[in-house]
């Protein structure tokens, strides 16, 4: 991260609502980086991040290793989320989170442009699409808390996500 590190560790504070000076959010990760012609980004609970990708823009690698680290402060947060669901419309909700974050906002900020076309995967430009109007609203609030707004958005639309699943896997289902 470099050159990028004190306008991004800047953003990303205030985008999300850490203290990155904590015990939580100030530990170290193990990040294994591979040859970029085997495209792929990872992450593994509790430390782990793997990294491998040509830039296809600029500041793209800078962007992926925070959407990898958000992985882990915001999905993988069991301190945060503990006893919660864990199911696939609630792992697809964070990573759409993750992405507006990253993908979408971290990215615009650096580059310029607008949030369309997404970035990221495409199974979660719907449910994207679907946050967007809470995000923006997010992003002009002044105390921003990225856990409170996960939680605020399983309770607006974890039912539509769960409908959005069934969709695909019904839409999958009668192509086969």
């Amino acid at each position: 991260m470099g050159k990028n590190y004190t306008r991004t560790f800047a953003r990303m504070k205030e985008l999300t609502g850490f203290n990155f000076d904590d015990e939580y959010n100030s530990k170290k990760y193990r990040v294994f980086i591979n040859h970029p012609f085997t495209p792929s980004g990872f992450s593994c609970y509790p430390d782990v991040i793997g990294w491998a990708a040509e830039d296809r823009w600029p500041n793209y690698t800078t962007v992926y290793l925070w959407h990898e680290l958000m992985h882990h402060n915001v999905e993988f947060c069991r301190e945060c989320f503990q006893g919660r669901r864990n199911d696939e419309a609630w792992r697809r909700l964070n990573h759409a989170v993750i992405q507006l974050l990253t993908d979408s906002e971290l990215r615009v900020c650096f580059n310029g442009g607008s949030y369309h076309p997404w970035e990221g995967h495409p199974n979660l430009h719907k449910t994207m699409e679907l946050l967007l109007p809470e995000w923006r609203k997010y992003l002009t609030s002044e105390n921003k808390n990225i856990y409170a707004f996960v939680d605020r958005m399983e309770g607006l639309f974890y039912d539509k996500i769960v409908e959005f699943i069934n969709q695909e896997k019904s839409s999958v289902a009668t192509k086969g």
